[in-house]
């Protein structure tokens, strides 16, 4: 997987995505639909944590009684 650095970075790697160049606009749409599904993700993955955190705090405690 390739590392993109900048915004020109960014926008070349999106370009080679897309098979086609972009517009500032198409841009600026297409990398806060990124920003928001990583957002996504990373609230996802909070979530799963901390479940996992608490289902493992429960065993805990019941295998101590």
């Amino acid at each position: 997987m390739e590392l993109v650095a900048d915004k020109q970075d960014l926008k070349t790697y999106l370009e080679q995505v897309y098979d086609r160049e972009l517009s500032e606009a198409e841009y600026i749409e297409y990398k806060n639909r990124l920003i928001k599904f990583f957002s996504l993700l990373m609230e996802v993955d909070q979530q799963q944590k901390k479940k996992s955190h608490e289902c493992n705090a429960n065993r805990n405690t019941n295998s101590a009684n």
